[in-house]
């Protein structure tokens, strides 16, 4: 490590000589990661999981706010320090200290909504014994996954994750679509962890349940066997301050994550982030160097060429739109209609199951009655789904499939147009799109879980239940019954349309990664050319002397350069 933070200053001098601020930023911040042993453990999980509240159960205090208030895609880092504190940072701009207790206001969509302040990161410190050992915990909140970013913030900040700390939970228990992250995650890291949390609201056998489910699940996603999932309760550890179900082990494991591989994590982290601040300093100095030949006219119609191919690639991602809201449209409707279509052959059947259920419920007493109308209600309504829902994967792929090839189509006609401009010489675009590309190539579905929507027995007024307590049983069945009928189709209908949201879902958020892909690949060389030219005049002025010295430690430049890129760390 003494070599690789050697090789780190002499990055961070190139950087700052060729006035690479924001790079050279980025070079001491992996020096400083690098010194203080830091890696980053990315905390994944749909909305609702409880992500915070376990980073907050964790650490053993509630640093960042929970609740069902939806936050901003603000990449936020909890990591050790002396003394509780907290910072933001905007883009161009320097980090800016806030106390612990603001964070909702630029974190929540509430308090910031859209992300208007501009925030890209989210610094929290803490003195908690778990972060001690170098271990940072990493929330992208509003993302299904942090690697299906919508910000270039996160989207940037993808690359020095370490390891996965995966939520799901046991009512509904793991997604076909958390189980998709899970395998799209492993590209990238090689260490997880599985949290099944919020295991109090089930009981112990639902939760085992869910549990063997999830593992299934996984191993099958990931092609080799999960070694444990944890079951915790998050909220009650944080409430009660003392471990319950399997918390103990999972503190234990985080802390012999940070013994045990900590070091080597690190040192993987800083070799990737190494190798990115290398390319980037190439793009660089090749930039600088060509601005410093060419003639300033032709530098300046370079980069005036380069806010065009900008301006190309924003108009032309705004004419291909209605294609691919089209097509998404297309594919919604055909899975909306196929749903009402299960619906209306399933709807009469189960109705008729449940009334002769109802009819013949053993208990005697009104409110117990209702519950369990309620339970045969989800019973009837699994048997009925489940086997749809496996039926809909093969139908998903395959309708998936087609749309892929559409849009594949689409988005090749808008790079045949981009290349075809000379505003785009010389500018890297993404290959040919195909269904890997432009829809994430991930064309199979998962549907085998039953979403237990709240059952209405735990949820009815004081008077409901007094009625049920009170009124004879000649009265009280049929209004129970209607409960019990309303609450199946309510289950029907909200399982049969996750099909057609989960696919939707899904091409909304490739598409989102195809126009960012198209989008980031002129940033960075637009902003190497802009620095080439303030560089290239300030020697023009000086003259013809002056421009051979700059030509001259560009050339020292690349040598020190390609020398730190030939050096190997055993």
């Amino acid at each position: 490590m003494k070599n690789g933070l050697a090789d780190l200053r002499t990055l961070e001098r190139i950087a700052s000589e060729l006035n690479a601020e924001p790079l050279a930023d980025e070079i001491r911040s992996l020096a400083q990661r690098a010194v203080e042993g830091r890696f980053y453990v990315a905390c994944v999980g749909q909305f609702k999981r409880g992500k915070s509240t376990l980073i907050n159960a964790l650490v053993e205090e509630s640093l960042l706010p929970t609740g069902t208030v939806p936050v901003t895609s603000v990449v936020t880092v909890v990591r050790h320090a002396p003394e509780r504190c907290a910072r933001v940072r905007s883009a161009g701009s320097e980090w800016t200290d806030i106390g612990v207790s603001d964070l909702p206001d630029y974190v929540t969509e509430t308090r910031n909504p859209g992300n208007r302040l501009g925030i890209t990161a989210v610094e929290v410190c803490s003195p908690s014994h778990a972060l001690a050992g170098g271990l940072c915990f990493v929330d992208t909140p509003g993302l299904g996954s942090v690697f299906e970013a919508n910000s270039d913030a996160t989207r940037e900040f993808v690359p020095h994750i370490d390891a996965a700390l995966v939520l799901f939970g046991a009512d509904p228990p793991i997604t076909g679509e958390e189980a998709a992250i899970v395998e799209e995650i492993a590209r990238l890291v090689d260490t997880f962890i599985f949290v099944l949390n919020k295991a109090d609201r089930v009981s112990k056998t639902e939760c085992d349940e869910a549990a063997a489910f999830a593992e299934r699940v996984l191993s099958r996603r990931l092609g080799r066997p999960v070694d444990r999932i944890y079951k915790v309760s998050a909220a009650d550890t944080l409430a009660r301050r003392e471990p319950t179900r399997d918390w103990a082990d999972l503190v234990r494991r985080l802390v012999s994550l940070a013994e045990a591989s900590g070091s080597d994590l690190v040192r993987s982290a800083v070799d990737r982030g190494r190798g990115r601040v290398i390319a980037r300093l190439r793009n660089v100095l090749a930039e600088e160097e060509a601005a410093l030949r060419a003639p300033l006219e032709e530098t300046e119609r370079r980069i005036q060429a380069l806010h065009q191919a900008s301006d190309d690639a924003a108009r032309a991602l705004w004419q291909i739109g209605p294609i691919l809201d089209a097509e998404l449209r297309r594919l919604g409707d055909a899975f909306a209609q196929r749903r009402v279509e299960f619906i209306r052959q399933t709807i009469a059947d189960a109705r008729s199951e449940l009334s002769d259920a109802v009819a013949h419920t053993s208990a005697r007493f009104g409110p117990a009655a209702r519950a369990e109308a309620m339970m045969s209600a989800q019973e009837i309504a699994r048997n009925r789904v489940l086997p749809w829902l496996r039926a809909s994967e093969r139908v998903a792929a395959e309708r998936y499939a087609q749309s892929a090839e559409r849009c594949a189509s689409v988005v090749n006609d808008l790079l045949v147009n981009l290349r075809a401009s000379e505003n785009w010489t010389d500018i890297p675009l993404p290959g040919e799109a195909d269904d890997d590309t432009v829809l994430s190539g991930r064309n199979k579905f998962l549907f085998d879980a039953f979403e237990r929507v709240e059952s209405p027995a735990g949820l009815i007024p004081a008077l409901e239940w007094l009625a049920d307590a009170l009124l004879p049983r000649a009265l009280t069945r049929p209004r129970i019954e209607r409960a019990a009928q309303a609450y199946l189709e309510h289950l029907l209908t909200a399982n049969a349309r996750r099909v057609e949201s989960v696919i939707k879902q899904r091409m909304q958020d490739s598409r989102m990664r195809m126009e960012s892909r198209i989008r980031f690949s002129l940033k960075e060389i637009l902003e190497a050319a802009e620095r080439g030219l303030r560089r290239a005049r300030a020697a023009h002025e000086t003259g013809q002397t002056s421009l051979q010295a700059e030509l001259e430690r560009i050339g020292r430049l690349r040598e020190q350069l390609e020398a730190v890129a030939a050096h190997e760390y055993g």
